[in-house]
């Protein structure tokens, strides 16, 4: 797979699985899958306007992290809770557990990376500035979600793709702020 850019208005929105807001799908794979059933990887973005419970993901892991906003801090069952205090510091969970978000004073939007275990596994960095960086590794899907700046051409608010093998350099701007996934089979 060569680069890809995906752009905003190639995004859908839908409401959350337990119905309680609305979220917007950057990704889903394999493609043709729903958040109803039979994905192995889900990029999205929410804009989170109360305190409610998190939709259950059972078997698949969540990244998730503050794009803008005051605050969320993520009640967990299983153990003391997560804290997203300031934007662009990623928390870790399982979507087996059940969760619960409680806003800081006032909505925030969140970015937020699942995958269902038995399928493949993610890791999520924030990377800061031009560059280059290498546009992906190994066996390894890398998606780029651009959230301030350009990269390679993506604006802001775009998902950049590249397909495992990919080795090409990609070039930011200075005032560049991106979230690299990096998706592996399990």
């Amino acid at each position: 797979m060569a680069l890809r850019i995906l752009r905003p208005d190639s995004f859908r929105v839908m409401p959350w699985k337990n119905g309680g807001g609305t979220t917007t799908e950057l990704l889903i794979l394999p493609e043709g899958a729903t958040v109803a059933g039979g994905f192995d990887l889900r990029l999205s973005r929410a804009q989170v306007a109360s305190s409610g419970p998190f939709s259950p993901f059972p078997g698949c892991d969540r990244t998730l992290l503050l794009l803008q906003g005051e605050g969320l801090r993520v009640a967990l069952e299983d153990r003391d809770g997560l804290a997203l205090e300031r934007p662009f510091e990623p928390v870790v969970f399982s979507g087996d557990v059940p969760a619960s978000g409680h806003l800081a004073a006032g909505p925030c939007e969140d970015f937020n990376v699942i995958t269902r275990r038995r399928a493949r596994t993610h890791h999520l960095e924030v990377l800061r500035g031009p560059g280059p960086f290498q546009s992906g590794t190994g066996r390894s899907l890398n998606a780029w979600f651009v959230a301030q700046g350009i990269l390679q051409g993506a604006e802001a608010g775009s998902l950049l793709l590249a397909g495992p093998g990919s080795t090409e350099a990609l070039q930011g701007s200075p005032e560049g702020l991106y979230l690299r996934i990096e998706v592996d089979p399990a």
